[in-house]
């Protein structure tokens, strides 16, 4: 029951997971700045490499400090290998190059801790349109190629109507570029899952099945019972302790209880002399127990009840040597094949008692 359970938690919950993710919201995009200048951009892609480039103001003025940011995003399979490296384009050398020294001042150019931006500050100094030169970027791995880009298409308007006091936003390089995460695939998953679900319940039915056709344990024979008892009963030497009616009285319920799982005599249920006049004048009784047997068992029986009522307190040695008549005879009776009057008493007996068969008590 536990196994069908836990099956039912595992299919509702792979239901449930395509559901959620295909409802699950976009993230918002980042807030913009309500004041912050507009931005020149550009965006390239190669392969596991994408790249971004803005520019901050897009209108600047003379003289006014603009900032030249580049983020790389690498894909994160490519990423993790320690061997993998961004190069960073010439900014200074493609900008005296393309606009001239007297245009454009790089005041500064670096890279950012992460590896993964780059920042410099500008100047322009004349008004009009200047178009950036084209800016690669490479991604190498052990140092050769493994993809590049090239940012190109933007164009500054340095507009001498722009305060000359205007301050650019601050530098966004510690913002990544965000790369989606590949597609889950969740049909694949279901298969999987499905499949899993399919040898749990083939196993439990299995094991089940199994549990179901083992046959049940053959019966304790009653002279096998009977004995284990009386070694049981030897080996808590309570007459070496002084308990010797104890002992008598679990070592004549021990024989009592063979006799009614053996032949059906009612034995625990009769007194001495009721059980020995049915051994002696009933033909079930005759027939169960040969004449030799029964003196065993009359000359047993009585000790026993001398030791019960009449407080006789027979040596340790008479106490062992009972112990042995004892299981001589449940030994010397166990070949004996019990016939139908037999199991008819054995049935009888239960019936009175109202219970199965059971094992025989022995006193403590």
């Amino acid at each position: 029951m536990r196994s069908a359970a836990l099956l039912l938690a595992l299919l509702a919950l792979l239901a449930v997971l395509p559901a959620a993710a295909a409802a699950a919201p976009d993230a918002p995009d980042a807030p913009r700045g309500g004041g912050a200048p507009p931005t020149l951009t550009a965006e390239a892609t190669d392969g596991p490499l994408t790249a971004r480039l803005s520019v901050t103001p897009a209108r600047p003025a003379p003289g006014t400090p603009v900032d030249l940011v580049i983020v790389a995003a690498v894909a994160a399979d490519v990423g993790a290998d320690p061997t993998v490296a961004v190069a960073w384009p010439d900014v200074l050398g493609a900008l005296t190059t393309a606009l001239g020294e007297d245009v454009v001042e790089v005041e500064s150019a670096r890279v950012a801790a992460d590896g993964r931006s780059f920042v410099a500050r500008l100047r322009f100094y004349d008004e009009g349109a200047h178009a950036l030169p084209p800016l690669p970027v490479r991604v190498t791995r052990g140092g050769e190629r493994l993809a590049e880009v090239s940012l190109e298409g933007v164009t500054l308007q340095i507009d001498v109507d722009v305060p000359a006091d205007a301050e650019p936003a601050p530098a966004r390089d510690a913002l990544p570029l965000v790369v989606p995460p590949p597609p889950v695939p969740w049909t694949l998953l279901g298969a999987a899952a499905l499949m899993l679900a399919a040898i749990v319940v083939a196993v439990f039915l299995w094991r089940r099945r199994a549990r179901a056709a083992a046959p049940p344990p053959p019966p304790v024979a009653a002279h096998e019972k009977a004995l284990a008892a009386l070694r049981s009963l030897a080996a808590r030497a309570l007459p070496e302790h002084g308990e010797v009616e104890p002992y008598f009285v679990a070592l004549s319920e021990i024989l009592r209880s063979y006799l009614e799982d053996r032949f059906g005599l009612r034995a625990p249920e009769q007194t001495t002399e009721e059980f020995l006049a049915e051994v002696s004048q009933t033909a079930a009784g005759r027939r169960a127990i040969e004449g030799a047997h029964r003196d065993v068992l009359r000359e047993f029986l009585t000790r026993a009840d001398l030791v019960k009522f009449a407080r006789a307190r027979p040596a340790e040695d008479e106490c062992a040597a009972a112990g042995r008549s004892a299981e001589q005879f449940v030994t010397d009776t166990a070949d004996i094949a019990p016939s139908a009057t037999d199991a008819d008493g054995r049935a009888h007996a239960r019936e009175r008692t109202g219970t199965a068969p059971r094992a025989p008590e022995t006193a403590s």
